[in-house]
């Protein structure tokens, strides 16, 4: 008998002669929720929390939160709306979709804006041709043959062209010279009477 009263735990409860029950059970809370019932009439669940069961509690919590549609008193499912009203569109949303193509429709469309005019374009100073090698090198030969280093000194001497990175200007004017002897012939402005020396035709 003893082992079953410790098993039972609440169920473990003696009425004393002319005097009150009184709990055998260690365990306080479990005997506590064992008298203790939902406190909703005809509802014998086993309480749980505020004197309630927990149906009857999760129906409180929901009751709190009423639905945010005015006029309606249903819980609250999802959002802050009842089951019911799960669909419903605020009435200043609806009317912002309604207004907003009519608004688009009324605007004016928009000026299009005259392009500026452009600036007059200064026109660039002409630079004056630069002379080249071989037009430089006509002005400074004569009759008597030379090679193309004296060629060049007398160029050089006489500011008419220089070199800007070539590092051997008498080998680029020997070939250049030959060149034109070759191409043009008796229309050249040069003539070979010596090998490596060069003169005017």
């Amino acid at each position: 008998m003893e082992a079953e009263k410790s098993s039972a735990g609440a169920e473990t409860t003696q009425e004393a002669k002319g005097g009150p029950t009184v709990v055998t059970s260690t365990n306080k809370k479990e005997a506590l929720r064992a008298f203790k019932v939902c406190r909703v009439d005809g509802c014998k669940n086993p309480h749980h929390a505020r004197g309630l069961c927990h149906e009857h509690y999760d129906q409180e919590k929901r009751k709190a939160k009423a639905c945010k549609v005015a006029g309606c008193a249903g819980a609250v499912a999802h959002r802050g709306l009842c089951l019911a009203h799960q669909d419903y569109v605020p009435e200043s949303k609806a009317k912002a979709a309604v207004k907003a193509p009519e608004e688009k429709a009324e605007k004016a469309p928009k000026a299009k804006k005259e392009p500026k005019p452009k600036a007059e374009k200064k026109p660039k100073a002409e630079k004056p041709a630069r002379m080249g090698q071989l037009d430089a090198a006509v002005l400074v030969m004569g009759r008597t043959p030379q090679t193309c280093q004296e060629i060049c000194a007398a160029i050089k001497a006489k500011g008419l062209w220089e070199s800007k990175k070539g590092k051997t200007p008498d080998a680029t004017l020997n070939a250049a010279i030959r060149r034109e002897i070759k191409t043009k012939g008796a229309e050249s402005r040069f003539a070979c009477p010596e090998r490596g020396k060069y003169c005017r035709a």
